[in-house]
């Protein structure tokens, strides 16, 4: 039998090429250490097995070989997992598979056992005929599994936005500088992701529900062409992702640090010493200050300062070091009236105009240019 692609279904052919040696590549990149890119790895040839039944269909699969028709669809349900925990290996060098993460397979078993029942286990003309009767587009397999299926992949899209967005708090804690350590990233992806899900929901509802036929073509031709900007996108952070933390992987927070017994007076002590050698030694001008060089400064431990500044100066280590380069940057504005106002968001230790904008706005309600002006 001779194979012939429409020329629609290139777009799947090279989304699926691109999987696949994206696949190989973080594969390999995980091999020499790494349990995110051993993930992400299997994110990719997930999205491999997505592309490939969705080939395997539009060419004429189901016809000519029912016997491996849907072989993939039970895999397909933990793309979305992959990446969530690819996200958590990413964010927590310590992160490890568990036991309880065994809860997530079991949207997948579901979906096996129902396929084994419904169709695997018959024979080869049990299938034919069954594809023939038009069962596969009732009411249970055209729309309500479909739209479980994407309503629980939104719920993991969601539960992956919310490890970010915790991770940023995280950092906040220990660094005075946080542009380049926040996996920015990874949003854009998560959007995508739930922008496929919506609309591959509103393609269910249409074609599943109403029976809006015409729409599916049109439908189908946009999530292909949005597959495959999302596979380069996943591969764009996470080459983005794990080259930044090889050439950072010097300035991350510590592991473990002692806990603390502090009393309250101890405790306002550090916070005065902390002020103090801040505002003498000017540290907060050091781009990379995080916690543990304060604390080595101090002799105490990152837990017993990191007790002070939240409870005594009710803020993180992020707002406490920052807070110090507005006061030393509303001065500048007001002493030196000739020097450009991004130089001195530099010199004062911010690394982007954006933040440094930001921060100060967030502080005096007031952009740079607008304080330059009133003062």
């Amino acid at each position: 039998m001779e194979l012939t692609v429409p020329f629609r279904e290139f777009i799947n052919v090279v989304a699926l090429g691109e999987a696949f040696v994206f696949a190989i590549i973080f594969l390999f990149l995980g091999l020499r250490g790494g349990l995110a890119n051993k993930i992400l790895a299997a994110v990719f040839f997930l999205l491999v097995t997505v592309k490939a039944d969705q080939l395997f269909q539009f060419l004429g699969g189901l016809e000519n070989y029912p016997q491996y028709a849907f072989v993939f669809i039970p895999i397909q349900w933990l793309v979305t997992p992959a990446l969530y925990f690819f996200v958590r290996a990413r964010v927590s060098e310590n992160f490890k598979f568990k036991k309880q993460h065994l809860w997530n397979l079991v949207p997948a078993t579901i979906s096996l056992i129902y396929m084994w029942f419904f169709y695997f286990q018959l024979p080869v003309a049990g299938k034919i005929e069954l594809l023939q009767s038009g069962v596969l587009r009732n009411t249970l397999n055209g729309f309500f599994i479909p739209l479980v299926a994407d309503f629980i992949q939104l719920g993991y899209l969601l539960a992956t936005l919310r490890v970010v967005n915790a991770h940023g708090i995280t950092l906040k804690n220990w660094f005075s500088r946080i542009d380049d350590q926040k996996i920015l990233w990874v949003k854009p992806v998560i959007f995508l992701w739930a922008v496929i899900f919506l609309f591959h929901v509103t393609l269910i509802i249409s074609v599943g529900g109403f029976g809006v036929f015409p729409f599916g073509r049109g439908a189908i031709n946009i999530l292909n062409v949005l597959h495959l900007v999302m596979i380069n996108a996943l591969m764009f952070v996470g080459f983005a992702s794990h080259f930044k933390l090889q050439a950072n992987g010097g300035n991350k927070p510590r592991k473990k640090y002692a806990g603390s017994n502090q009393s309250g007076a101890e405790r306002k002590t550090l916070f005065s010493k902390a002020l103090k050698i801040m505002g003498s030694q000017k540290l907060f001008l050091e781009l990379d200050l995080n916690l543990g060089q304060l604390a080595d400064k101090l002799a105490a431990t990152p837990r017993e300062l990191s007790e002070a500044i939240n409870g005594e100066g009710k803020k993180n280590f992020y707002d406490f070091v920052n807070s110090f380069r507005i006061e030393e940057a509303k001065q500048m504005l007001e002493r030196f009236p000739e020097k450009a106002i991004l130089e001195i968001g530099f010199t004062c230790g911010f690394n982007s105009k954006s933040t440094f904008n930001e921060l100060f706005r967030k502080s005096t309600g007031q952009t740079p240019s607008q304080y330059r002006k009133k003062s």
